[in-house]
């Protein structure tokens, strides 16, 4: 009895152990794989990658130069020594160490502990800046944010992005005290644009991200200078929204190199956005990505999405339109009344009388104060005293009047740009000059946002590196390179008062000598300054002088122009502009006149005409496509 005992219990033995072999060489193979190729595998993960920042663009493991962003301490370590380091140190470090690392890669770690099934790994309640930082518990959702862009700073000429942790309720007053973070240049005070613009294309900065409340945001480009803004409300997960602040958390105050053209805000948000939504976010970075591309690729996801990506845009005017539209919408007494208000050359004058309407002083005193508040933004706390002087005493006769809000007028929404066309394109199309007869044309342009069709700026133009080529029967030619070109018009429906109408225009590039060679290259600049008036909203006249500089023969031409700009329908835009032109070295002139027309298909396509009479006749006609 005892031997049949042994023996079932031998065969017991031997069956399960068979068993266990059996599960390791067949049907459980990980448990015989070396740990090592399986950290190998994870350390290639697309989202590890990400993490670390890595630079694809220049075959860097990361874009960070920052030591302490790295767990091996150094930027040139790889990413299977940064993932190999930080899981010996979670598994074989003290309790202290293993606390202080959780709460210096949070983002890190928190994705590990899904894939190696640590959950422990994800455990940040000891982090007390962290949490303090995040403030998940009143965290209601993450917002990106285009902002138009602003010709007073080459920097901001093609518009900025920024990112907002939205703490309750969403709202324009509320969002103020929201952490925002922004990522710029660190630029030295005092900077010449040229050496910017010289140094930003060639990487000659650090840059990072900062955190800041909102509130600093909106006094900078809402009251100060007068930008428009389009904020995008994300749909995103919990573990996305955690993943995405977790990783916030490791790169804020880390240096990257900045490139004005390609690693620049609107790059370093996509890449947050890919890192979360693990997907190839930026597909059209080529050579160039601009703030409002990003919101075209963001659309473009959310289209393929279910459910969608973008949960809601908001329109939110500068304190500039506001107060624009909230003055027309006065009747022309009050408006007059506010005018005499914030005259600071005159006396304020008595309060109003009850019995000479003051039913509406409210609104006018409360008008005006919004005007004074406007004037005062973008001035220093010493200047303009009789400004403030005058502010104040409006303010006090406020007041002491009853309580209420003033109505306002907000103005009409604006469309987001990121809904228009996109700002690169490819021509092709058919041309006739005078010169070289038939041809057709194939064109390409990195950036172009014209003031007038589908891709408009309202009231602002700006071109770079737009390139035209001519195919004839017999070559292949350069028919012109418009390097930049700018547009400003100053052409409001209303008016603010003493807001200057002054327009201006610049452009310099390359293009075929057009008055006696077909194959002849000139350098040239060319410059307008003048007024612009609005007849109404689709219709503006331009009028003032015309200057050009070429370098065949060294020509200096000047002279007047006007142009008459309209838009009938979202459609379909036009511009028509004449002039006439003198060169004072050659006592010779000459008239200059041009129709444009653009007619918009869809947000992608577009139909144009040319037409134009300068040293001969020249037509030409072309299709669109943007991207």
């Amino acid at each position: 009895m005892l031997f049949k005992k042994q023996t079932a219990r031998r065969l017991a033995g031997r069956f399960f152990f068979t068993f266990v072999l059996l599960c390791g060489a067949l049907v459980c193979p990980s448990l015989w794989a070396d740990p090592s190729d399986a950290l190998t595998e994870l350390s290639q993960h697309p989202t590890w990658l990400r993490l670390l920042k890595a630079d694809k663009q220049r075959d860097r493991t990361s874009a960070i130069h920052t030591p302490e962003f790295f767990v091996a301490g150094s930027p040139d370590s790889t990413a299977f020594d940064e993932l190999a380091q930080l899981v010996e140190l979670m598994e074989s470090a003290s309790d202290d160490t293993v606390m202080e690392t959780r709460c210096q890669f949070p983002a890190r770690l928190y994705w590990l502990s899904f894939q190696l099934e640590k959950p422990i790994w994800r455990d940040f309640s000891h982090c007390t800046r962290l949490n303090q930082w995040a403030a998940f518990d009143e965290l209601s959702g993450i917002s990106l944010i285009l902002i138009s862009g602003y010709y007073g700073n080459p920097a901001s000429t093609f518009g900025h992005s920024l990112l907002r942790l939205n703490n309750g309720v969403n709202t324009r007053d509320s969002s103020l005290l929201d952490l925002s973070v922004n990522f710029g240049a660190q630029v030295p005070p005092q900077e010449p644009a040229i050496v910017y613009v010289i140094r930003g294309l060639f990487g000659g900065y650090f840059a990072g991200f900062s955190d800041s409340t909102f509130f600093a945001h909106d006094q900078t480009y809402s009251r100060i200078e007068f930008r428009d803004r389009w904020e995008y409300d994300l749909a995103l997960t919990p573990y996305q929204e955690r993943l995405l602040v977790y990783h916030l958390w490791e790169i804020t105050g880390k240096k990257f190199t900045y490139y004005f053209l390609e690693e620049n805000c609107s790059y370093r948000l996509a890449e947050l956005l890919e890192l979360v939504l693990e997907d190839d976010f930026m597909q059209t970075v080529s050579t160039w990505y601009a703030p409002v591309s990003l919101f075209h690729d963001l659309h473009r996801l959310d289209e393929g999405r279910e459910p969608g990506l973008i949960e809601r845009i908001t329109y939110v005017p500068s304190s500039e339109a506001t107060l624009r539209y909230s003055l027309a919408a006065l009747p022309p007494s009050d408006r007059a009344r506010v005018f005499e208000m914030i005259d600071v050359s005159k006396p304020l004058g008595p309060p109003t009388d009850a019995a000479e309407n003051f039913e509406g002083e409210p609104q006018r005193l409360s008008t005006a104060i919004d005007y004074l508040n406007y004037s005062l933004a973008p001035l220093e706390e010493t200047e303009a005293p009789e400004i403030r002087e005058r502010r104040r005493e409006i303010i006090g006769r406020r007041l002491r009047l009853p309580p209420g809000s003033p109505v306002r007028s907000e103005p009409p929404l604006r469309q987001s740009p990121a809904l228009f066309s996109p700002p690169s394109a490819f021509d092709a199309g058919v041309g006739y000059s005078e010169v070289v007869g038939e041809y057709l044309q194939l064109g390409t342009a990195a950036f172009r946002k014209r003031e007038i069709g589908n891709n408009s700026l309202e009231q602002s133009s700006l071109i770079v590196a737009d390139l035209t080529f001519g195919v004839s029967s017999d070559r292949i030619f350069l028919d012109r390179l418009v390097a930049v070109e700018a547009r400003k018009l100053n052409a409001p429906v209303f008016r603010l008062p003493e807001e200057s109408a002054t327009s201006w225009r610049v452009s310099t590039g390359l293009e075929r000598a057009r008055s006696t060679c077909s194959s002849c290259l000139e350098a040239y600049g060319e410059a307008f300054w003048g007024w612009a008036s609005a007849l109404d909203n689709n219709w503006k006249l331009i009028w003032g002088g015309f200057g050009r500089l070429s370098s065949r023969d060294a020509a200096v031409e000047i002279g007047p122009e006007a142009s008459l700009s309209f838009a009938p329908h979202w459609r379909l835009a036009g511009e028509v502009t004449a002039g006439w032109v003198y060169a004072p070295d050659r006592d010779r002139s000459r008239e200059r006149v041009t129709l444009k027309l653009r007619f918009s298909m869809s947000r992608t396509d577009e139909l144009s005409l040319l037409a134009e009479r300068d040293f001969g006749n020249t037509v030409s006609m072309a299709y669109s496509h943007r991207w």
